[in-house]
């Protein structure tokens, strides 16, 4: 990622939340700069809103035993919300609003 991210006068930030494994020693993160959530903060990370409005409206009460199975309903969920997103951009708003995160966020960061 580092070599496909241009180097320059700009920072480049990763948010990432508080897994170990992206705050492992052996990580060279270049000219990157790693940004971590703050602990227990779901709200300020946008792909557990993505999680929320998946099983919410897409895999709500959908069970089986097989990882291909799901695989194959994950898929076609994600193709049927971006199918729903663009037919009404507005109503996914709220879903795909990282402006409104990195608000909260950089708030959270200057305290």
């Amino acid at each position: 990622m580092a070599q496909e991210a241009p180097t320059g006068e700009k920072q480049i930030y990763l948010e990432l939340n508080n897994a170990s494994w992206h705050k492992s020693k052996i990580l060279n993160w270049h000219h990157i700069r790693p940004l971590y959530l703050p602990p227990y903060s779901p709200d300020y990370n946008p792909i557990e809103r993505l999680w929320q409005h998946l099983k919410s409206n897409y895999l709500a009460g959908y069970l089986t035993r097989k990882g291909e199975e799901l695989c194959q309903r994950l898929f076609d969920s994600l193709r049927d919300m971006m199918s729903d997103a663009k037919k009404n951009r507005f109503a996914h708003q709220k879903l795909f609003d990282h402006e409104r995160t990195f608000e909260k966020w950089s708030r959270i960061r200057q305290q």
